[in-house]
């Protein structure tokens, strides 16, 4: 089964900074990527944390991860989990 490896969860990483370059720069902190994401008891190889990103951002962006081999699921609107398929 294996696990997220750091070069499939950077390209998911690059694919979200892609989609949201315009919002950091207007006073908002840039995404990170977290490796061993572990947030109200579920655990995630890897995540993306922007807090300070447009509403609920997580959410709307699940599926503009497109990583063969992982897919992204949010935890909350300002977390996105990055797991193998």
């Amino acid at each position: 089964m294996g696990t997220v490896t750091k070069k499939q969860a950077e390209k998911a990483f690059a694919q979200i900074k892609n989609k949201y370059k315009g919002y950091w720069g207007e006073g908002l902190d840039e995404p990170k990527l977290v490796k061993d994401f572990n947030w109200s008891g579920t655990n995630a190889p890897y995540a993306i944390i922007w807090e300070s990103g447009p509403y609920e951002w997580a959410i709307e962006s699940s599926f503009t991860v497109q990583v063969e081999g992982v897919f992204a699921e949010p935890y909350t609107g300002w977390a996105l989990g990055i797991f193998k398929d």
